[in-house]
């Protein structure tokens, strides 16, 4: 009876061990996923289990929960000075087309 083994303390301690040994993000259902192949394959008297998965990497999912304590004001927001700006010769095209 293994399933009677994988309670829950014991599952989050698995999934604790496995994140930190490969520091990638072990959701419920990966973990799930695991435990359930541990099970079938204990059940039919395998000692060793195969099982890939593609995990995020720990930093890539707690990207969301990042907080910026930066700066978080607006600039201030002010009007250029064009008095001094006159068009030199040459440098605008002509406004006539005859």
């Amino acid at each position: 009876m293994p399933e009677q083994v994988f309670i829950l303390s014991i599952r989050e301690d698995i999934r604790l061990n496995l994140q930190n040994k490969s520091l990638c993000a072990i959701k419920d259902s990966h973990l799930n996923q695991i435990i359930n192949t541990w099970i079938q394959d204990i059940k039919e008297g395998y000692r060793d289990s195969t099982l890939t998965l593609q995990l995020p990497l720990l930093i890539e999912a707690g990207i969301d929960q990042i907080n910026e304590q930066g700066n978080q004001e607006n600039p201030t927001i002010f009007n250029p000075d064009l008095s001094d700006i006159e068009p030199v010769f040459g440098m605008l095209p002509p406004l006539n087309f005859s």
